[in-house]
């Protein structure tokens, strides 16, 4: 079997063995004595189970002495008044393992019942705090586009032939504005696969990953605000190559953070805040960065009203 499959399969079996009940347990284990006890009853003759004192003449058994021998053995106590013979031996031994797995289990269960609730609180304390600093960002990053937003019109004025010093300004704080939402894009995509791909979406605080989506949005739409207020010759000088592959990587991130997000959750508002940020960064991919590199500063390249 390859590695890699090996390993879901024993990081599945070990998230279901955390998420069982101690009922679940008790129940399992309690139809596994019944389940071996009538194994015992169905031997055929010469594989079933004797009683120690009249040995191989004793008459066949009854349900509630296959009961009995099946409680003892899946508990390793084995009194040693019925015994196993032929086929049942096997058997037997096999109960006897099964019953030290199932000892090993509940009494993990009972003893980290207090524990993994002070674990719980404490990874979803931290998930809360590295949401709420992504959150931070996103609304720093925000504030930072609607200021380039509302310079748009300085920095690119109608009249041809004229370059403002504000331009130049413009182009550079645009640069490192994308370059830092780069930065919390990639940062806040990996944080959420790495949690999603763990099974830890669903422990992280859902009003703050919620929170966190609205802010992205936010972030998503002021961007498009942009390319929607800037000529064509102006996004041809605020796309350089390198915040154009910055734009790209952005919104492919987002776009599958947001198919991730509508696969692992169970949060319907969830994943609707995460569905209109994919909606919003395929809009803007398909309406601008999906054409070629060479095709940006083409006059015709347009953004469709309809998409706002």
């Amino acid at each position: 079997m390859p590695l890699n499959i090996r390993k879901h399969l024993r990081k599945g079996l070990l998230y279901s063995i955390e998420d069982l009940s101690l009922t679940f347990y008790i129940i399992l284990y309690s139809g596994v004595i019944i389940a071996f006890a009538e194994f015992y009853l169905i031997m055929p003759v010469g594989n079933g189970l004797i009683t120690a004192s009249q040995g191989a003449s004793a008459p066949p058994i009854d349900f509630l002495t296959a009961l009995y021998f099946s409680a003892t053995t899946i508990t390793t106590l084995c009194y040693g008044d019925v015994d196993p013979i032929g086929f049942s031996r096997a058997i037997a031994a096999l109960e006897g393992l099964l019953g030290l797995t199932f000892f090993g289990i509940m009494l993990a269960k009972i003893t980290s019942l207090r524990l993994s609730y002070h674990v719980s609180r404490l990874f979803a304390g931290h998930a809360e705090s590295r949401l709420e600093h992504f959150c931070v960002q996103a609304k720093k990053i925000e504030a930072d586009l609607r200021i380039l937003l509302a310079r748009t019109n300085t920095a690119f004025p109608e009249t041809p032939g004229t370059i403002p010093a504000e331009q130049t300004e413009f182009l550079k704080s645009f640069s490192e504005t994308v370059a830092n939402m780069h930065s919390f894009s990639v940062g806040f995509c990996q944080y959420l696969k790495a949690e999603s791909d763990g099974g830890f979406l669903a422990d992280s605080p859902e009003h703050v990953l919620v929170k966190a989506g609205d802010e992205v949005s936010l972030v998503i739409y002021v961007l498009k605000q942009i390319f929607l207020a800037l000529s064509n010759q102006a996004k041809g000088a605020v796309l350089t190559d390198t915040n154009w592959k910055r734009v790209t990587e952005i919104l492919n991130n987002w776009q599958q953070t947001s198919k991730n997000i509508s696969r692992q959750s169970k949060n319907s508002e969830l994943i609707t805040r995460f569905k209109s940020i994919g909606d919003m960064a395929t809009s803007l991919s398909e309406n601008f960065f999906s054409v070629p590199k060479d095709a940006r500063r083409q006059p015709d390249q347009e953004f469709r009203t309809d998409d706002l």
